[in-house]
């Protein structure tokens, strides 16, 4: 069953940490769903960037947007998430937004609890030597062609898609 975190809106003021207001959220708030797949092994810290960190990449997660200027709403296998790893196993995930066709404003993510551990930890994992490579998955669900103008990762230069 597909599991969709934060489907109700969050308010600046809770622990999602915001890294760009509006663009850029902070994964923190799946950490807990991590640690129920992977154990322990990973501690999340919020100050990790890609200069600090020593391997980091994106990974593309099923989401769900809904606007709540114009109500309009839409499903991606295509959103943008950057992740850091750090020495003693420290990580960050960044989730970047996209923009509403309707009203171009951008859009918090609504994530796919279940697709975001099995490739962040899959990710987190290989880095850290606890698996073998294995050949790539190809479970990606799209709706449809990548929206470059309205990914934030796009726009920003750092979305694989």
């Amino acid at each position: 069953m597909t599991r969709y975190r934060n489907m109700d809106h969050r308010p600046a003021t809770t622990s999602w940490a915001r890294s760009t207001p509006g663009m850029e959220y902070d994964g923190f708030y799946l950490h807990t769903a991590v640690v129920q797949e992977s154990g322990p092994h990973y501690k999340y810290y919020k100050q990790l960037s890609r200069a600090s960190s020593n391997r980091n990449a994106t990974r593309q997660i099923v989401a769900h947007f809904r606007c709540h200027n114009c109500s309009h709403t839409w499903h991606t296998g295509q959103l943008c998430v950057q992740l850091f790893l750090a020495s003693n196993d420290r990580y960050r995930t960044i989730l970047h937004a996209q923009q509403c066709q309707g009203c171009e404003a951008y859009v918090e993510p609504q994530v796919d609890e279940e697709n975001y551990v099995k490739k962040i930890v899959g990710a987190l994992d290989l880095w850290t030597n606890r698996r073998e490579r294995q050949e790539p998955m190809f479970d990606r669900k799209t709706t449809g062609p990548h929206d470059e103008e309205r990914c934030h990762g796009c726009q920003i230069g750092i979305c694989s898609r």
